[in-house]
């Protein structure tokens, strides 16, 4: 019964993970400038004819369609690219980050528990 259980729960979580993904394709797009104005406002440097040479490298003078399709198969493939910011791997940076993240979410849970544990028993008496 608990196997049917687990099965039947990772699979209703693929629609959900596949709605995800689509919506955040689509807010990027939606949203004004793209990576290569990202990239080049953060490094306060580039011309014009360095954005176009950028847009073609990273893909983004292609479609919308195959933007969305080489997107879809990075993170199926979890090649979540490059990170300019870390000048790593983005993988790699979560890597990096991923203990430090667990202790703060952590720590906040449990001062939240204790925090509302102790509230609730002032509030029943």
């Amino acid at each position: 019964m608990t196997r049917s259980l687990v099965v039947r729960r990772l699979l209703h979580a693929i629609p959900v993970l596949l709605i995800v993904a689509v919506g955040v394709f689509v807010l990027l797009e939606l949203a004004p400038g793209d990576a290569v104005d990202a990239y080049l406002g953060q490094t306060g440097t580039g011309d014009a004819a360095l954005a176009e040479q950028l847009r073609q490298a990273w893909g983004l003078d292609q479609s919308v369609w195959v933007r969305f399709l080489a997107y879809m198969q990075s993170v199926l493939t979890l090649d979540l690219g490059w990170s300019t910011a870390a000048g790593a791997p983005v993988t790699e940076a979560i890597l990096t980050r991923l203990p430090t993240t667990l202790l703060l979410m952590g720590s906040a849970v449990a001062i939240t528990e204790i925090v509302g544990t102790l509230l609730g028993e002032l509030g029943a008496m």
